[in-house]
């Protein structure tokens, strides 16, 4: 796992009042995304060509996780870094496993503890306890961002602000003894 540990170094912006990013420098990538070209600090943001080297770099970043026998385990917009040169950084690479391994957290745990913006990039069976994570669900969590920053849709199911909303909109119910898809 990389982890960026310094925080952003105030820089002039011309949008007025908001950070830029200067030379070298990371943000969330949820962050990159909401920001948008709201001024020259930010217009590397709205680039084909800035989305395109974020999502060659975050594609990479993960199969070399892959590769390396590891998973993420909480992949998501909120655990990338990017800088504005499109330089992508992992954070949090491991860190589920590790707490459950630890027995920091159990599996009845991860939820709660998490919680809903963890929740937004779970596959469907890391809803189950016990969850099946691992390299599949990396890759349902990097289509999820993927589709964020082609599409410029915002995060996953966004109107679900509770794990509650969240699991009744996603999950399948019972009906009659029978399993319903939810409707998404």
């Amino acid at each position: 796992a990389i982890w960026a540990l310094r925080p952003l170094a105030p820089t002039a912006d011309a949008g007025g009042g908001g950070r830029g990013i200067g030379e070298g420098e990371t943000v969330p990538l949820a962050e990159a995304l909401r920001r948008g070209p709201r001024s020259s600090a930010h217009a590397a943001f709205a680039t084909v060509g800035w989305r395109l080297a974020v999502a060659r770099g975050l594609c990479a970043a993960v199969s070399a996780l892959h590769s390396a026998g590891g998973c993420h385990g909480s992949l998501s917009t909120r655990t990338v870094r990017v800088g504005h040169d499109g330089r992508v950084l992992l954070l949090e690479a491991g860190l589920v496993e590790a707490l459950l391994a630890s027995a920091v957290l159990s599996e009845h745990d991860l939820l709660p503890w998490l919680g809903v913006e963890y929740a937004r990039y779970l596959a469907p069976e890391g809803w189950q306890v016990p969850r099946r994570g691992g390299a599949a669900a990396d890759v349902w969590a990097l289509g999820l961002i993927l589709w964020e920053i082609f599409t410029g849709a915002g995060r996953p199911h966004s109107e679900c602000g509770t794990l509650g909303q969240l699991s009744a909109k996603l999950l399948p119910k019972l009906s009659g003894g029978k399993r319903v898809a939810p409707q998404v």
